[in-house]
């Protein structure tokens, strides 16, 4: 998809950090949205192991787009 875009319009220096900012901004307004609903309980605890190391890599400045990230 990145190249596909780039073929078109070059990106700007430093998207990839911003595209993942978007990401955990867009993932944590989904919980808040989601969360008050108990219909969504379940499938909001299944994820959360995705979620924290998500979380985990962000916040150590760990570029974690494009890249495998360990689950625990």
């Amino acid at each position: 998809m990145i190249r596909g875009y780039e073929s078109v319009r070059k990106l700007q220096e430093g998207w990839l950090p911003a595209l993942e900012h978007f990401m955990v901004m867009v993932m944590i307004e989904n919980y808040s949205h989601h969360s008050p609903d108990p219909r969504e309980t379940q499938n909001l605890q299944e994820e959360q192991p995705y979620a924290q190391a998500i979380i985990k890599h962000y916040l150590a400045g760990k570029p974690f787009l494009f890249n495998a990230i360990e689950i625990v």
